[in-house]
């Protein structure tokens, strides 16, 4: 009688070194898949905000761009969609913002541009907040880079341990 015991114990361990390597490749495969997602706002959101950041001097309204379309999406992506006046060659450029709906509210925005380089446009709403918008996009890095896949992680952890199921 205590043969099978032990036998059962072997299986089982076996069984369920098998399943972490399985679970391991799992919680490798969502941390790589959230990092790209870290990756693409960083990409998408910092390099206006590094510009937003490096703005020194005064800035005055737009005279050349209009606003199009202002949308904001999901609480905290806000997509502003700005077209040069009519007579110029027609360019048209699209300002995207990573900050909160908290700090929006409902409110008019305008564009600005620098005083010493009038290509460069920004927004008010974007000036103003500079702060927020680096703590959010910290924040939202942080979560898709560390914070889903540890989370993963310990789930899986945790459900290996009990023998349960992940999903």
């Amino acid at each position: 009688m205590v043969e099978k015991n032990v036998l059962l114990l072997k299986h089982g361990t076996a069984k369920t070194s098998a399943l972490s390597s399985g679970r391991r490749a799992v919680v490798i495969i969502i941390a790589i898949f959230f990092n790209f997602g870290g990756v693409y706002l960083a990409g998408t959101y910092g390099p206006l905000l590094l510009r937003d950041f490096g703005i020194k001097e005064s800035l005055r309204p737009a005279t050349r761009f209009h606003i199009v379309d202002a949308t904001c999406r999901r609480s905290l992506m806000c997509e502003i969609k700005a077209a040069e006046f009519p007579g110029g060659p027609g360019h048209e450029l699209r300002l995207e913002y990573l900050l909160h709906r908290s700090f929006l509210g409902d409110r008019s925005v305008r564009l600005l541009e620098q005083v010493s380089d009038p290509h460069v446009i920004t927004m008010d709403i974007g000036q103003n907040n500079l702060t927020y918008r680096a703590l959010t996009l910290c924040f939202m890095i942080g979560f898709f880079c560390f914070f889903i896949p540890f989370y993963v992680y310990r789930k899986i952890k945790a459900s290996s341990r009990c023998g349960t199921s992940v999903v």
